[in-house]
């Protein structure tokens, strides 16, 4: 829910331009880059418990 909020806010607050729309892409890869380290943990250890129960069977 967060990252949609982000992104109408960020896109109406820079105007309906492709100026605009570059602008608000940058800054969402800025934040995504930001909390990638999180994700992607996140993400490893779901593949790890995955493919551990996958083996398992």
């Amino acid at each position: 829910m967060y990252l949609p909020t982000y992104f109408a806010w960020h896109f109406l607050g820079t105007g309906f331009t492709f100026f605009g729309f570059q602008i608000s892409m940058k800054s969402i890869i800025q934040h995504w880059k930001l909390s990638r380290g999180n994700l992607l943990s996140q993400q490893d250890r779901y593949v790890q418990v995955h493919g551990l129960l996958k083996n398992d069977t």
